[in-house]
């Protein structure tokens, strides 16, 4: 039992009702002889429990239950773990004697395996090995991380053990999830190490939305391995018919190539696009050899919500780029205050759209549940392209955004400095830069920016297009960042003032239209 304030204040309440209640009856009148005792002993028992109870007694009861920690196991069941792993029986047979390995009769509690690719399930254990196969095309490291958190969220998850290839391809990235993952996360690698002779598409990158009688551009990058020259063919194909190809020629010393192809639809719809090389002899597989994607062909303009944490030049120039382009459909939403703003904005169809451009969003007043739909759009593939601005609310955006951002603040300072825009070599090479073409002279007679002193931490599969130069001085602090992630991409904009950059000295004309050329690169 436990009281609220000092027992040993109670006992001095006691006593001194106590003496107060036989000061009251040591005598009486008229006198009623032995009764007064009796009717002592009822007052003091009174005021004893009324001075009890305003000590606010609390009896507080504690029930232990012990739960035996769990450890799950993940499988990876993608195809590409048979390849890695040799075949599918050698991979399946690996991870058998792994588990066999495992000193089950150490371990306090049980196993629980599951089986994932693109999806996660559990698997009993006496179903081992039968139950698993590697069929799963895409592999999703943070999907099953989820499924485990949430199917053992009434258990005492021990550890979760990860065996895969480690080539993770879809989904969000798994960095993100284990940071804050209730146990801890063990990873065993399977595959062989040897080099085997193999022709391999890489990666394919096309816009996610297209447009009828628009050209979709693809790129296809190919590596091949154990082979000293190749020439290899790669094609794209919609229906069957081949849209284009291109030949390229990769050595032993430069064995990896890019190829820029492309489709012009002529109907709307989800078009099946298929990516394929020719085959050389000796290749360990040729399932690697072809990629399929889907592409969303619209017959209308793209359309794109442009959201602002409030007004100034920054958000005039954005919108009037962007309502340039008769390809776009625009909405401009500008924050007024925590509930107001200028234009209507309907959170439940932020997912609609094609692109959401945040200005400065999410500000000091943001709604937290725009900023919750915002989350939601961009976690079901809704690209975004964020700019900061001085208004923005940098913890806002580390607490809430950072699982859908390109960058995130990692320590925020409130003061700003004056910064030079300097592309990376990344940077140059990147479709983002395309047609912008300027010297590092030409960039330093561009108006300086204005960067926000924080220190920046970019996506694991983030990359800095361009940094900060200071008096000269590169202080590689990203300015420019990209995530491309299957199904999902974001840009960030580290630095505000580039309206500026449309007001130029007549002497450097030419680069007036360098803003307006970068942000539509970004939105294409």
């Amino acid at each position: 039992m436990n009281l609220g304030y000092s027992p040993f204040f109670l006992l001095a309440i006691l006593a001194v009702l106590l003496a107060f209640t036989v000061w009251t009856y040591r005598r009486t009148v008229p006198d009623v002889g032995q009764t007064k005792v009796v009717l002592g002993a009822l007052r003091f028992a009174a005021l004893g429990i009324v001075a009890f109870l305003l000590f606010r007694p609390a009896i507080r009861t504690a029930e232990e239950v012990s739960l035996p920690p769990l450890l799950a196991v993940l499988v990876d069941g993608s195809e590409s773990l048979s390849i890695t792993g040799g075949s599918q029986t050698d991979s399946l047979e690996t991870i058998r004697q792994m588990l066999d390995a495992l000193p089950l009769e150490d371990i306090p509690g049980e196993v629980r395996l599951y089986n994932f690719g693109s999806i996660a399930s559990p698997v009993p254990l006496q179903e081992f090995p039968d139950s698993v196969a590697f069929d799963q095309q895409r592999t999703n490291f943070s999907s099953a991380l989820e499924f485990v958190r949430d199917d053992l969220q009434d258990e005492n998850l021990g550890a979760v053990l990860l065996i895969s290839d480690g080539r993770h391809n879809t989904g969000r990235n798994p960095l993100f999830v284990a940071e804050r993952y209730p146990a801890p996360v063990y990873t065993v690698v399977l595959g062989d190490t040897t080099i085997r002779r193999d022709l391999l598409i890489e990666s394919v990158v096309s816009n996610d939305i297209g447009y009828v009688n628009t050209a979709i551009p693809i790129r296809v990058t190919i590596r091949t391995d154990g082979y000293e020259t190749a020439a290899v063919s790669v094609a794209v194909s919609v229906d069957g018919v081949v849209t284009d190809s291109k030949t390229v020629t990769v050595t032993e010393a430069r064995n990896e190539a890019s190829v820029d192809l492309s489709f012009v639809p002529v109907s709307p719809g989800f078009k099946r696009v298929r990516v394929s090389t020719t085959r050389l002899d000796g290749e360990s597989t040729y399932r690697n050899n072809t990629d399929v994607l889907s592409v969303r062909v619209l017959d209308r303009r793209k359309r794109i919500l442009h959201l602002a944490s409030g007004p100034g030049p920054d958000v005039a120039a954005m919108s009037q780029i962007l309502a340039s382009n008769t390809d776009f459909e625009v909405r401009t939403v500008v924050q007024k205050s925590s509930q107001e703003y200028y234009g209507s904005l309907a959170i439940d169809s932020l997912s609609t759209y094609d692109l959401i451009v945040l200005s400065g969003y999410p500000g000091q007043n943001a709604d937290q549940r725009v900023v919750d739909g915002v989350v939601r759009a961009a976690t079901e593939g809704t690209p975004l392209l964020f700019l900061v601005r001085r208004n923005t609310n940098l913890g806002l955006l580390a607490s809430k955004m950072s699982s859908v951002m390109a960058v995130r603040p990692d320590m925020i300072r409130a003061d700003y400095f004056d910064v030079t825009f300097t592309p990376t070599p990344i940077g140059t090479q990147h479709t983002i830069m395309e047609g912008i073409e300027l010297g590092q002279q030409e960039w330093l007679q561009l108006s300086p920016l204005s960067q926000n002193n924080s220190r920046w931490r970019l996506a694991p599969d983030a990359r800095a297009l361009a940094t900060s130069t200071v008096r000269g001085i590169d202080i590689e602090s990203p300015l420019l960042v990209s995530l491309q992630r299957s199904g999902y991409r974001s840009v960030g904009v580290l630095a505000s003032g580039f309206w500026r950059w449309r007001n130029v000295p007549e002497n450097v004309e030419d680069l007036a239209s360098t803003y307006q050329r970068l942000i539509e690169n970004v939105v294409q």
